[in-house]
């Protein structure tokens, strides 16, 4: 294993070996990937990447199998002294103390030989409410459900039956039915409604053997249906000229609408694409992309289905200008006082439509920035403008590196926050105070805005990565010690992200087979589409 940093934080090698075990490699290669292998490839196996006598005393101590989603150190010793003065350590259940169970990919193995690497991403179809036979058989009933959540319609989360708690072990083994009428209406099955729930009124049964219910997660932050291939320039719709920044010709201005001239990211969505359908396999069902941009101004977001076929489908495009989005940083080439000058025009004086949208609080206005210096810089033109205008603008921060240096401005502003790196590293100068979490501190950037009640949501910076995003709530939530439930954090991926980026409920439900989507025992058996009336099982 390797980290490639800074595109995989080289902090959590461990997190990769994990990922290798849940995918089917053996614990014991797994564990092997990331200490004596390379040490023997690098040649210095004979002193490091193994314990035992003769060997350098570099040895980390965990809190959990290393193996186990969120293991984390409770101490590191190198040549024999402790790295870490004053370790914050958690606490964990018995259960993480063992290898994970993990689910059985032999089939997915075998498919990917046989089509030499780029298998069919694509599950069977069940379009409910159809005829089978002279009957009109309903729904799909779920049986070995041991726990499930639902959103209600103001997109609040609740949990249907019992396993609340991240850190508890379930103690009873029974599991229920439930039945899923049209795609949306969830009933669990009991004495009450036998008939309805009987195997002969249904047109699929799927047993989740002791799994769970979810509602489809949604992912923001990388450009998921704009890039296929990150490096393949004619793979991707290409990044936006930027009129602050780039280098426009007159007719191109005119034929974008001007210096105030928006781009749309919906009018480069491509639909299909493997990292989407990875995502959509994985339990993220809507992903909200803004256009690719280098510079100040990206455009208008879009929030679409990764499991649609094409743009024409129904419910393939799931709102189509989601939010406004800008950058502000210190790696432009021109200044930041320069851009909050662009932002403050633009914010009082545009008359294009997307900016008065944004003016009137219709739609956010979604700013990327680290920097907690030029956070402060916005609150107060936020204020500034709303005093001056009278209109309250919806403002969303993401990356955020440094915005727990701000919560409690942040949350009196009633500004939202999308963290794009929820496990942070110092990366540049504006990600220099970043809350690194447990054991270096107690608190991580999710814990420090949610005491704080602030609306933040976890999003990704790459599109690989949207599939890993119920493993980063996981994680997240295990090292809050206790403070974040299932609920919450299933609410972090979903209620908190929609409203942060202008986005409508999520109506679609995941079924996961063997656990729950917190967990590496689980997988996803299939998601239902509320939008297009369909069940597809993988």
């Amino acid at each position: 294993m390797k980290s490639d940093h800074p595109v995989l934080n080289s902090r959590y090698l461990m997190y990769e070996a994990q990922q290798a075990h849940y995918y089917g490699l053996d614990a014991n290669l797994a564990l092997l990937s990331v200490t004596s292998t390379p040490a023997k490839a690098a040649g210095v196996g004979h002193r490091v990447g193994s314990l035992g006598v003769g060997y350098d005393a570099d040895v980390v101590i965990w809190d959990s199998h290393p193996l186990a989603l969120g293991a984390t150190p409770v101490q590191v010793y190198i040549d024999g002294v402790a790295q870490i003065a004053k370790p914050e350590v958690l606490v964990k259940s018995d259960k993480s103390q063992d290898v994970p169970k993990t689910p059985d990919w032999e089939a997915e193995a075998k498919s990917v030989v046989e089509f030499e690497g780029l298998p069919s991403l694509r599950g069977r179809k069940i379009r409910l409410g159809e005829l089978t036979g002279e009957s009109l058989r309903r729904g799909v009933k779920f049986v070995g459900v041991k726990s499930a959540w639902v959103q209600d319609d103001n997109g609040d989360i609740r949990a249907l039956s019992e396993g609340d708690e991240l850190n508890t072990t379930t103690t009873t083994d029974s599991t229920n039915s439930v039945l899923i009428l049209d795609g949306s209406r969830v009933i669990p099955c009991t004495s009450a409604n036998s008939e309805l729930c009987s195997d002969d009124n249904v047109q699929e049964i799927v047993d989740l053997q002791g799994g769970s219910l979810a509602p489809g997660l949604t992912t923001f932050g990388s450009h998921l249906g704009l890039v296929e291939i990150l490096l393949e320039p004619s793979t991707s719709d290409g990044a936006v000229m930027d009129p602050l920044v780039g280098k426009w010709t007159g007719s191109e201005l005119g034929m974008v609408g001007g210096d105030e001239g928006v781009v749309r990211a919906v009018d480069g969505l491509q639909y299909e694409g493997r990292n989407t359908l990875l995502a959509y396999r994985s339990g993220v069902t809507r992903a909200i992309s803004a256009p690719i941009s280098n510079g100040f101004l990206a455009g208008l977001s879009t929030a679409f289905d990764t499991g649609a076929l094409n743009a024409l489908e129904k419910g393939a495009v799931v709102k189509e200008e989601a939010a406004l989005h800008v950058a502000l940083n210190q790696l432009l080439d021109v200044s930041v006082s320069t851009q909050i000058a662009a932002l403050r025009r633009l914010l009082y004086h545009s008359t294009s439509d997307p900016w008065r949208r944004v003016q009137i609080g219709e739609i956010p206005l979604v700013v990327n920035v680290d920097s907690a210096d030029i956070m402060s810089t916005l609150l107060r033109l936020k204020s500034e403008y709303e005093g001056w205008s009278g209109n309250i603008i919806r403002l969303t921060i993401t990356g955020a590196a440094e915005a727990h240096l701000l919560a409690d401005e942040i949350s009196g502003a009633g500004v939202s926050v999308v963290i794009t790196c929820p496990r942070p590293y110092p990366g540049s100068w504006q990600e220099r105070r970043i809350l690194p979490g447990p054991p270096l501190s107690r608190d991580s950037i999710l814990t420090a805005l949610l005491a704080k009640n602030v609306n933040v949501a976890i999003g990704v910076r790459d599109e690989f990565d949207a599939r890993n995003a119920r493993f980063s709530l996981a994680w997240a939530a295990l090292e809050s010690n206790g403070t974040i439930s299932k609920t919450l954090a299933l609410q972090i991926a979903t209620t908190n992200m929609d409203r942060a980026l202008g986005v409508g409920r999520v109506r679609d439900i995941v079924a996961y087979r063997g656990g729950t989507m917190f967990d590496f025992e689980s997988r996803v058996a299939g998601v239902i589409s509320v939008e297009r009336g369909t069940l597809e099982i993988f």
